[in-house]
């Protein structure tokens, strides 16, 4: 399944919408195994408009880890190739 590897889901994402939750994205990558100080890169770097990829763990299909990131308000999320 595209995007899917054993421990997790492999995404990138880029943009939000009005609304975003920062903390809950933050949250999200840090449940995924990245520590505080990268996952707080990684929200600043999406609140800048750039391509941040990472490897969410907590999720076992790239279908729940898509809908979880756009529930917080992350505008574009896809898989890498």
């Amino acid at each position: 399944m595209t995007g899917t590897r054993d421990g997790g889901v492999d995404v990138c994402i880029q943009g939000w919408v009005p609304g975003l939750n920062k903390v809950k994205l933050t949250k999200t990558l840090r449940d995924g195994g990245i520590g505080l100080n990268e996952a707080s890169q990684l929200t600043c770097d999406v609140l800048k408009g750039r391509e941040v990829r990472a490897r969410l763990k907590q999720f076992d299909s790239p279908s729940a880890a898509r809908a979880a990131l756009e529930w917080i308000g992350v505008e574009r999320v896809w898989w890498p190739s």
